[in-house]
């Protein structure tokens, strides 16, 4: 029911910008030709194209659905594979368990599961587990089958969807060859091998490629920043992760699991300790920053750090189950007051997490939200049949927090505007706050469906005023219009000290979108005294 749940808020999700880009290209140039166009100019993840270009052609409430699906379907063979002897329905429930933990623990369900360019996030997870079950099978096998190949396609796939774990699946099949090396195992050693060279190759034509080069060219970061991004961003991480009570939850469960679950390698356990497996996971969320920082000079987007921290807390969930074995903590663990209670802690961890909380909230508000877009269609409609070619809508008032993604610009030179514009065959389109735009609102009486683009310089004012009363919508948009890093508007001159001061205004009301762009100001010294000490303080307040 927890994951029918959220399986359910799809029922009101409307495309997003990136949504629209993937549709007009298939609409203008088709298949083939649009996978072409991404991989040479945008992007060099040929498989995650492919999924984004194939999904884009699948009702938005079935692409979920499906998503999830295979989702659960790969843990329940990673299950199978590392506990062969539970029986089916155990499984079964195990993974429909682990994909309720899941939604209560990765942050942005917006950007992961509500969004075709956030799909290939959870895509890429759901492809490792099954790397994963597919080569523990062959290792205790001992035969290279046609499970051996599946691995090899599955490998190769997987690298060409995000650098993150194309070089994630470097470092650990590098890794399992050298121990295989150590211990003359040399099946596995081949196996591993054979893996680790597929894995190589699929991270060389991705890396090779012209959409590629193109994106790690844009950013110019040079070594140091980007280490200096990855102890930062890795630093927020991995406080983040180890401030989830559903962490520690599955320390709490390890008795069960022990007697359950044969350790995968009896040397690991051996010598594994629980200060290892902390390190690993500080060492994950640097090492995956410090990748997102050298391939895209900034900061991880939310949907990749909820895949950062999926990284994390399958390792954790793997390790401390088929590696860690210590009979004294374990019995330490028993003899817990709170041992017994375990389950009505998973309970509550999972009924009292932010998510379901918004979710809760979301499921509510979701059908005003669903209303708006419809609104906003049929106001576009409308104002093409009257012959425009520049149409004003409304900002969106009801903004589910897991389902709401980006929001159009108040100027039309924004690539999501023109993403937009360009799939209904139109010269441009923007949004303004809903009260500038009611009846009565404008000197000549105009609303929405009569305001001409060319009349916008002039009603800055008015946004001002909205601004200026505390409306923090108002004073974002005001902030980005001045902003220099977005594109210019022919109206309104470029001010970074202006657009420092209303992302300040917006900011100090817990506005989290201003907080952010406050911490690239004080951070890049724009429009404000470069102060880092100031761009982690508003970056720990958008984090927290």
């Amino acid at each position: 029911m927890y994951v029918l749940s959220f399986c359910s808020l799809g029922f009101y999700l409307y495309p997003s910008a990136d949504d629209y880009v993937f549709r007009s290209l298939l609409r203008d140039q088709g298949f083939w030709q649009s996978q072409i166009t991404l991989y040479t100019s945008w992007t060099g993840r040929w498989f995650n194209t492919f999924l984004v270009l194939t999904a884009s052609q699948i009702n938005p409430m079935l692409l979920l659905w499906i998503t999830v699906a295979f989702n659960v379907v790969a843990l329940y063979v990673l299950f199978s594979e590392t506990n062969p002897k539970l029986p089916r329905g155990a499984k079964a429930g195990i993974a429909l368990l682990s994909q309720a933990v899941w939604f209560s623990f990765v942050p942005a369900l917006n950007e992961t599961f509500y969004w075709l360019s956030g799909m290939p996030y959870i895509w890429t997870a759901a492809f490792s587990l099954l790397c994963c079950a597919t080569l523990i099978h062959v290792l205790r096998s001992k035969t290279r089958g046609v499970l051996f190949y599946f691995l090899l396609l599955l490998v190769f796939l997987n690298g060409l969807i995000l650098e993150t774990m194309g070089l994630m699946q470097i470092v650990f099949l590098f890794w399992l060859t050298l121990r295989f090396m150590s211990h003359k195992d040399y099946f596995s050693l081949h196996t591993s091998g054979f893996v680790l060279l597929t894995a190589a190759a699929s991270f060389l034509v991705l890396y090779l490629s012209p959409g590629t080069g193109a994106r790690m060219g844009e950013g110019g970061q040079n070594v140091l920043q980007t280490l200096g991004v990855a102890g930062v961003f890795g630093g927020i991480t991995s406080l983040k992760f180890f401030m989830k009570p559903m962490v520690y939850l599955v320390v709490l469960y390890m008795p069960v699991i022990a007697v359950h679950a044969k350790p995968f390698d009896e040397a690991i356990s051996k010598r594994l300790r629980a200060g290892h497996i902390f390190a690993l996971m500080i060492f994950i969320a640097l090492f995956q920053q410090a990748i997102a920082g050298w391939a895209m000079s900034m900061g991880l987007p939310a949907r990749a750090e909820g895949l950062v921290i999926w990284i994390m807390g399958a390792t954790w969930l793997f390790l401390w189950s088929f590696g860690y074995r210590n009979e004294k903590v374990l019995e330490k663990i028993r003899s817990l007051r709170i041992y017994p209670w375990r389950n009505v802690l998973l309970v509550l961890c999972l009924l009292l997490n932010g998510n379901f909380i918004s979710l809760l909230q979301d499921l509510r508000v979701a059908p005003l939200y669903a209303a708006e877009q419809q609104d906003r269609e049929a106001s576009i409609i409308r104002q093409k049949n009257e012959g425009k070619k520049d149409i004003v809508v409304s900002a969106l008032t009801v903004k589910p927090r897991l389902l709401f993604f980006s929001d159009l610009r108040p100027f039309s030179s924004d690539w999501k505007n023109q993403s937009y514009a360009e799939y209904w065959g139109v010269r441009s389109i923007i949004a303004l706050p809903a009260p500038l735009l009611k009846e009565g609102a404008f000197p000549e009486g105009k609303g929405v469906e009569t305001l001409g683009i060319e009349t916008l310089g002039i009603e800055m004012i008015k946004m001002e005023a909205l601004a200026a009363a505390g409306d923090t919508e108002a004073q974002f948009m005001l902030g980005e219009i001045y902003d220099t890093t977005f594109a210019s508007s022919k109206e309104v001159p470029k001010d970074n000290g202006t657009a420092a001061k209303w992302y300040r205004m917006a900011a100090e009301q817990g506005y989290s979108p201003a907080q952010r762009r406050l911490t690239r100001f004080y951070a890049l010294g724009m429009g404000v005294p470069q102060n880092y000490l100031y761009a982690i303080g508003w970056l720990l307040r958008s984090q927290f």
